[in-house]
């Protein structure tokens, strides 16, 4: 969401609807704003959000997934409980934040989702989720609106249906994106917004330039991330973008609808990983973002006021012209990122989350095995 809000408002005005909606969280992003300038002048950065992954099932079989290298079977039985939430919550709006963003895996496989978006006082938070879409009909859509979601992210590899449909390893997952940006298009506070990520591919062929075209037909936005070496891409840096696709890219991005994914609303392109923004694991760890997959503390010992601190000082170290750390600097990540495994054993699954019935279609725990390579 808009580190800057009201200017967000001035390029797409239907975002202005949230703020009808909430007004409270015009409050809270003034109250930021006002605090960000008091930490400032003692050398202290201002949260504006953080991302939370509820869980790391997913139905899914993404070539690109980072959340491959951060399940760990370990601890799946020890995630956060709703009343750690809470009060991850109420520490990351001290430190400024109002803006949070569920993702996975894939979300909505909790059927209690709406619970826990009602548990980030989402009257004065801006709540977006991530998903692949495949579970949402106008029913849960309309709850999640309800429980307080004000931006569902809409994954899109490509342009092309066969090839989204193949990545995903979703048949009809293309067509069925399409449908709910064709749903929340139609409904008052609530937005798609497509995320993609910026590979070169993407970028020489003309698909990247395309999805701008197709969210924008779709009145929704379009977030791009940088191809990283981690999770199932672990180790390759030869899909980092060089500079000329790096530029290309940047480019695309002056459209009014596209942006750098986490730098939305900033007056200049720039990392909000550990700055603006942090991003929590299902187990309680504190991660810049989920592509700096690098751990500096858990919840579960210490307030997330400290090791934010810590976080700042080591992000600081790297740079403050950095797009986005994870897809600019090798040099960084091979030093500060361990390489990971792809960990594919015991990835849970969705039916870790719910039973045969929850999906569209009936899913079996075999089934969803094979599909991450477990049979």
């Amino acid at each position: 969401m808009p580190k800057n809000p009201f200017r967000i408002v001035a390029q797409v005005p239907g975002f202005a609807d949230h703020l009808k909606r909430k007004p409270r969280l015009v409050s809270s992003v003034l109250k930021q704003r006002a605090l960000k300038r008091w930490r400032a002048r003692r050398g202290l950065q201002t949260l504006a959000g953080f991302e939370y992954a509820v869980t790391y099932a997913c139905q899914a079989t993404c070539e690109h997934c980072s959340a491959s290298s951060l399940h760990d079977p370990d601890k799946e039985r020890d995630r956060l409980r709703p009343s750690d939430l809470r009060r991850l919550a109420r520490q990351a709006y001290a430190l400024g934040a109002y803006e949070v963003n569920l993702t996975g895996g894939e979300p909505t496989l909790l059927k209690n989702l709406e619970d826990l978006v009602a548990s980030l006082s989402p009257e004065r938070t801006f709540v977006g989720v991530n998903t692949n879409g495949m579970l949402l009909d106008q029913t849960r859509v309309q709850s999640l609106w309800e429980s307080g979601v004000d931006l569902l992210k809409l994954s899109l590899d490509s342009d092309d249906p066969d090839e989204h449909d193949s990545n995903r390893g979703l048949p009809g997952c293309y067509e069925h994106v399409l449908e709910v940006l064709n749903m929340v298009r139609d409904m008052n506070g609530i937005r798609g917004h497509v995320c993609s990520v910026g590979t070169s591919e993407a970028i020489r062929s003309g698909a990247a330039k395309r999805l701008v075209d197709l969210a924008e037909s779709k009145d929704a936005t379009i977030g791009f991330t940088l191809p990283a070496a981690v999770g199932r891409w672990g180790g390759r840096y030869e899909l980092m973008l060089p500079p000329e696709d790096l530029e290309e890219l940047r480019q695309i991005c002056r459209h009014p609808r596209a942006f750098f994914q986490g730098s939305v609303g900033l007056q200049a392109f720039q990392c909000p990983a550990g700055r603006d923004e942090v991003y929590i694991s299902p187990y309680g760890d504190v991660l810049p973002c989920p592509f700096v997959q690098r751990s500096f503390g858990s919840i579960r010992d210490e307030s997330l006021g400290r090791i934010y601190a810590r976080m700042g000082v080591a992000t600081e170290l790297a740079g403050n012209e950095s797009l986005c750390l994870a897809g600019e600097s090798i040099r960084w990540m091979k030093e500060h990122v361990p390489s990971s495994a792809q960990r594919l054993e015991g990835m849970p699954t969705c039916a870790t989350e719910h039973g045969d019935t929850f999906c569209r279609d009936e899913v079996k725990p075999d089934a969803c095995g094979a599909a991450l390579g477990q049979a």
